[in-house]
C-alpha cells in the first residue's frame, strides 16, 4: 500500500466518523425528525400515565388511577393496591406507542375497517396523560407484526408493533399487592410472630433486635 493511498484512507475513515457524530449531534437536537420518533402515535408522547381502563365488549375488565404519592391503585373491580411492576408495562407501552404502518381504511379488502377488526372493535384502552388529555385505544385485530388499532375516534388505522392489551387481559387478582401490610420499623419495637402453637416475640434494644421468647436470645 503506497503512502497516497494511506492517506486518503485516513481522510475517508475522518470524514465517516466527522458525518457520524455530526448526525448523532443532530439527531439529538431534533428527536422529532428520527424514524423511531416518525412513528409515534401520540407525538410528542406523554412522559406519564395517569389513569388507565381496559374494556372487553363493552364491561369494564380493570381499571387503575395515580394518587398523590405517584403510587398506582386498582380502582375497578375493587378499590386495592397494586403492585407497581404488573402495571408499568401496560403504562410503558402506551407511553411509547408506536406503529409499523398506518393507512385510512378502504371500502374493502385487507385494510378495510371491517377486515382490521376497527369498526367493531371488542378491546378498548382508555388512558389519561400527564397533561389531563384522555384518549381512547380502539384495538382491532392482530396481524403479522402487530395488531390493528384506531385512537380517539380517528378513522386512521395504525399497525401497532406492541400490543398494550397482552398486559392489560389478566384477571384482576394478578395485579393486586401481595403485600399483606406495610409497617414502618421505627413506629414499633415489638414484633409477635406465630407459628403451629409456638409464639415468638422480638424486641429492639439500643437499635438491635433480640429475641425475648420463648427464649432470650440474640
Amino acid at each position: 500500500m503506497n503512502f497516497r493511498l494511506t492517506i486518503a484512507l485516513v481522510v475517508l475513515l475522518v470524514l465517516l466518523a466527522a458525518g457520524f457524530f455530526g448526525y448523532e449531534t443532530w439527531r439529538d437536537k431534533h428527536p422529532e425528525n428520527t424514524p423511531a420518533a416518525q412513528n409515534l402515535v401520540l407525538s410528542p408522547p406523554p412522559t406519564d400515565i395517569k389513569s388507565l381502563e381496559y374494556d372487553s365488549d363493552g364491561q369494564v375488565q380493570v381499571a387503575f388511577a395515580k394518587g398523590p404519592d405517584a403510587a398506582w391503585r386498582m380502582t375497578q373491580p375493587v378499590d386495592a393496591p397494586v403492585d407497581e411492576y404488573s402495571v408499568s408495562p401496560a403504562t410503558d407501552a402506551l407511553k411509547d406507542l408506536t406503529y409499523t404502518e398506518k393507512f385510512e381504511p378502504e371500502a374493502s379488502g385487507p385494510k378495510s375497517a371491517e377486515a382490521t377488526g376497527t369498526a367493531s372493535p371488542h378491546r378498548v384502552v382508555k388512558f389519561t396523560d400527564d397533561k389531563g388529555q384522555e384518549h381512547t385505544l380502539f384495538v382491532g385485530k392482530r396481524a403479522v407484526g402487530g395488531v390493528y388499532a384506531t385512537l380517539d375516534g380517528s378513522k386512521t388505522i395504525y399497525l401497532l408493533d406492541k400490543n398494550p392489551v397482552e398486559t392489560l387481559d389478566k384477571e384482576p387478582s394478578e395485579f393486586r399487592s401481595k403485600l399483606v401490610k406495610v409497617v414502618p420499623t421505627e413506629e414499633s419495637e415489638t414484633r409477635t410472630g406465630k407459628h403451629l402453637d409456638q409464639t415468638v416475640t422480638l424486641k429492639k434494644s439500643d437499635g438491635k433486635w433480640v429475641i425475648t421468647g420463648p427464649i432470650t436470645a440474640r
